[in-house]
């Protein structure tokens, strides 16, 4: 893996610069703030207020021709529109009115046929059973086709065949009632019932029914005929408009060409002729538009014009932009070759130098607490050297660092504008990029330009964007260097190393300075194990280690932590344990280690013992070198005092409970004495 990303993946994000979100004070707002978007005019230069050449009017010459001549065909197609609106609405009306009348001839030619069919039904049902409330509705019957005749008859007005059909079906129903209706009636209400029902369906009643249908068919069919005249008659009024507005249509179009024919050569030749010009210029001739006419189209080739020079200024900051991505480019590619931090904090130097050319400036970058700033490259007056530290009590005092976004000063004399007191400018303006990766903050480029110089909006695109490629690059380096230099975990025990170790006490002891509660650190160091190796090899050692780092681990909470802090030395981190509890776990794991037999093979078998150093925080401080180093001493205390024992530093013993004191551990083959290191001192295991 390289520092920085691919070229290929730089050149697509330099060909695409998006712009930071960016803080600025009150002073700020107004030197990098959006501004109202230019129009084509103010691209060009040219005044809104004032068109070219000689005189107002002449911007109205087309206009009014044009306004003439749409003046003309709109009142020609008005008055031909407004003829055939008349006579389509006349038609129209017409129709309607026969369709409506027709539709009414229809319904009442119904009701008559409704009302015969009720009297026949209700003759027949009176002649079987006499309910007078038959008669009633064949009365009822006879009153409603009356009424519906006279209805027709006044509706056919004009009409001569439905009215003779009309009558023809009144005269042959008054017959039917006459011949047979009205004499069975009067037969029943005399109690002739039997007499009448023989009358009813005989060859006379027969024939004066059949004369009443057959009238009612000629009603039908007359009804039938004048309905389907009255959809012909829609159907012609269809036609006729349909011809009536193709022949506008025809006058408009001619219209139309009229003043297609005026347009063509008042206007569109002049067009042409700025449109070959447009040609030439793309072709890259050196060509101008030239404003001949004093009307629309000479103001259109002066704005033209303008556009031209306005693209050739575009242009040439274009080439700019180009410059400036081959910026970045080499830079990508700089910091891809890099070996080391200095190598790309050189190279963001170079690039800010060709792009902004600040005044003054520094990279700052934070100590792997985070909580200090030092100077990592420096320029202008007053530089500080390489790896100064800054004199603050937190570095988001740095406004860059505390909003995670650049932060401008337009003028750090303006007395309400924030100030950065990490660094410290008198007068111009002042910009604080943050230095971001992977959402860490490695770092801030503050930048300073002087009063005649004020930093813009370009200008933080620009920083923000080597201040990204820079924050990137070096949090990829302290990756690699990381996951090249550490490995965790102590392959020989499966316990974290002192790799782990260190900064996890760090973060404990934080954790348990904010929630108060002690922590408890072990310092342990088996005794006489370099006799222990030469007495049994090597192999037993490596065994004898993976059984004393079974035995802690089973001797501990699971919230608690052991890790091999180098050949035969450990060390515990003992959560919520202040001294006394400390002492007690360590005494407990010493007489774990002492019961414990380390199986070496068949018929083998050996005995370790370990001595012990115990602290406590906050009783023996918060700080993790001072921790280590006083359960380290208190170590060497236990082994001065003669090893398998548990011992804490000398100002606190007279504090803390008896300790269980235990004989010395034996010997396996030493007469010599035992220095402060014996054990430590001597040649470290292959393993650790």
């Amino acid at each position: 893996m390289g520092h920085g990303t691919r070229t290929r993946e730089t050149q697509q994000s330099h060909a695409s610069v998006t712009s930071p979100t960016v803080r600025v004070g009150a002073a700020g707002r107004a030197a990098c703030g959006p501004g109202p978007r230019s129009s084509v005019r103010e691209l060009a230069g040219l005044d809104m207020k004032e068109p070219p050449g000689p005189g107002k009017h002449r911007t109205h010459v087309i206009r009014r021709r044009i306004r003439l001549s749409l003046a003309v065909v709109v009142a020609l197609s008005v008055l031909a529109f407004s003829a055939a609106g008349v006579v389509i609405s006349l038609e129209i009306g017409a129709a309607n009115a026969d369709a409506a009348l027709t539709s009414r001839i229809q319904a009442t030619e119904a009701d008559v046929g409704a009302a015969v069919d009720a009297q026949r039904d209700a003759l027949r049902l009176y002649v079987i059973n006499g309910s007078a409330d038959l008669v009633q509705a064949y009365h009822q019957g006879v009153d409603a086709e009356q009424a519906a005749l006279q209805k027709l008859i006044g509706l056919a007005a004009g009409d001569e065949r439905l009215v003779a059909a009309t009558s023809a079906l009144d005269s042959s129903s008054a017959a039917w009632r006459a011949g047979r209706a009205e004499p069975a009636i009067a037969l029943v209400d005399r109690g002739a019932k039997a007499a009448a029902q023989n009358t009813m369906g005989d060859s006379y009643e027969l024939q004066l029914l059949g004369s009443v249908d057959s009238s009612r068919m000629i009603l039908t069919s007359v009804v039938q005929t004048r309905e389907q005249a009255t959809r012909d008659g829609a159907a012609a009024l269809s036609t006729t408009i349909v011809a009536m507005l193709v022949a506008v249509g025809l006058m408009i179009i001619v219209a139309v060409l009229v003043v297609g024919r005026w347009f063509t050569r008042s206007i569109s030749d002049p067009l042409d002729h700025l449109m070959i010009t447009a040609e030439a210029v793309t072709s890259g001739h050196d060509a101008e538009f030239k404003a001949e006419r004093d009307d629309e189209v000479g103001m259109l080739a002066g704005t033209l014009e303008g556009l031209r020079r306005s693209v050739e200024q575009r242009l040439e900051e274009t080439r700019s932009n180009a410059s400036r991505a081959q910026t970045f480019n080499v830079l990508s590619e700089r910091i891809a070759f890099a070996s080391g931090e200095e190598d790309i904090l050189e190279g963001a130097m170079i690039a800010l130098d060709r792009l902004l050319s600040p005044a003054r400036g520094d990279f700052l970058l934070l100590n792997p607490s985070q909580d200090r700033l030092f100077v990592a490259a420096a320029w202008g007056s007053g530089a500080l050297p390489r790896g100064t530290p800054i004199n603050v009590d937190r570095p988001d005092k740095c406004p860059g660092i505390r909003h995670g976004f650049p932060y401008l000063v337009a003028d750090v004399q303006d007395g309400m504008a924030v100030q950065c007191v990490v660094h410290r400018a008198e007068s111009g303006s002042l910009l604080c990029v943050p230095m971001l990766a992977v959402g860490q903050t490695v770092g801030v480029i503050h930048l300073q330009q002087p009063p005649d110089r004020p930093i813009d909006a370009g200008a933080i695109r620009l920083a923000s964007r080597v201040a990204e490629q820079a924050a990137l690059a070096l949090a990829n380096t302290r990756l690699m260097r990381t996951l090249e230099g550490q490995a965790m975990t102590d392959a020989l025990t499966g316990l974290h190393n002192a790799r782990f170790f260190d900064p996890y006490l760090e973060r404990e002891l934080l954790a348990s300075a904010r929630d108060r509660h002690p922590l408890g650190v072990i310092m342990i160091d088996l005794d006489r194990f370099k006799v222990f190796n030469d007495t049994y090899g090597h192999p037993a050692g490596d065994q004898a280690l993976k059984a004393f780092a079974i035995t802690v681990e089973s001797s501990l909470r699971a919230s608690d932590l052991v890790a091999r802090y180098g050949g035969e030395e450990f060390v515990v981190a003992v959560r919520g344990a202040d001294l006394a509890a400390t002492i007690a776990v360590a005494e407990k794991i010493r007489k774990s280690v002492e019961r414990l037999v380390v199986d070496l093979g068949p018929g083998r078998r050996a005995k370790l013992t370990a001595s012990f150093g115990v602290a406590s925080s906050p009783v023996h401080g918060t700080d993790r070198l001072v921790l280590l180093r006083t359960a380290d001493d208190a170590l060497y205390q236990a082994k001065q005092q003669g090893r398998n024992r548990v011992a804490v530093p000398w100002s606190a013993a007279a504090h803390t409970p008896a300790i269980e004191q235990r004989p010395p551990a034996p010997e396996v083959v030493s007469d010599e004495p035992a220095p402060r290191d014996d054990n430590r001192g001597e040649t470290e295991h292959p393993a650790a």
